[in-house]
Formats: structure tokens, sequence, C-alpha cells
């Protein structure tokens, strides 16, 4: 299952679209793309972002992945989606308007994806998503949508101020409640 996240198409000519389908056992959410990774047509393309190399490092896939790869993580049970599909420099350019539908609209593709797993990659995607405040990292004491557990990890960004091996932990957290790693 591939729906349209409602943003442009890249340069490439791929449009922005979620990597989902029924089944999965967990789909990452981020805020949006970056310009690096529309530019590139695919997800956490910016040469800074760690995510590719955190899924690996934490044991989430058993291959590091490119980003040119993307479309490949449903073989590990793995899906991507974004809040909003603009790209910006940063999410702080992004309007609430865009914050409160796209969290609307992830929610939606959660319910047709039904993953295990909900993994936000940063507190304040998970705050557009579920509509609350800003949460801890790690597994969260409610669920945005039934049957789906919601797991808060730190942003891959390079611009995150977090330690790598802080990075590391959580993701290697959210691996061991997925029976990996």
């Amino acid at each position: 299952m591939t729906a349209p996240a409602g943003g442009p198409s890249s340069p490439t000519g791929r449009a922005w679209t979620p990597i989902l389908r029924p089944g999965l056992d967990v789909v990452f959410v981020g805020f949006n793309p970056s310009p690096a990774a529309a530019a590139a047509g695919h997800y956490y393309a910016h040469p800074r972002n760690g995510f590719w190399k955190l899924l690996a490092e934490a044991g989430i896939i058993p291959v590091r992945l490119r980003p040119e790869e993307d479309v490949r993580l449903p073989e590990f049970g793995c899906g991507l989606t974004d809040v909003v599909g603009r790209p910006t420099p940063s999410a702080r350019d992004l309007c609430l308007k865009e914050l409160r539908e796209g969290g609307a609209a992830v929610r939606g593709r959660l319910a047709a994806a039904s993953p295990r797993f909900a993994a936000y990659t940063g507190k304040g995607v998970y705050a557009a998503v579920a509509g609350r405040g800003h949460p801890d990292y790690g597994l969260q004491p409610g669920a945005v949508l039934p049957g789906v557990r919601d797991f808060v990890l730190p942003s891959p960004s390079g611009r995150s101020g977090l330690r790598w091996s802080e990075k590391l932990h959580w993701y290697r957290t959210l691996a061991g409640l997925l029976g990996r790693g």
C-alpha cells in the first residue's frame, strides 16, 4: 500500500509517498522531507542524517540501506511516512495547520496499515500526530490508535543535539521490543 503524502513531487519526478503496506512491524514517522531528501526523491537522504545507520547498527534491519533503497524497507517489516510532504530546511518552517492536517493524515495511514508499532522520529513528530504534549523517549503509555504501540525515538538528524550513543540506545530499545537486534 502506498498512499499519497499530500506533498509535492521531487525534482527526480518521484511523488513523495509513504512506503507502507498492511501488517508491518513498525512504521517510522518523520516530520517532513528535507530539501536534500526531496531532491533525491528518497527518505532521509541528507548526508548528515543518521537514520539508515541507526536502523542497521541497532539491528532493526539486517543490512545498512542507502536512501535510494528506501523502498526495500517493507522486506524487513518496516515502513515510512511523514506528517507533511512539503520539504523545508527545518521542521520549524511548518505551520500549525499543516501539522494538524498532517497528523490526521498519518493517523489515517497508520489505521490502514495497522503496524505493530509507530516509531516517531522526534518528540515533536509524536506531538503533531498524537495531539498531546511532548513525551519522553521510548514506549508511550497510551496509544494514538488502538492496537498500535507508540514509540518515540530521538531525531536522526545531524542537527539533533543528542550524542550518537544516546540515539543508538533508543533505536536498540525499539529493536528489542520488535524482537530484533
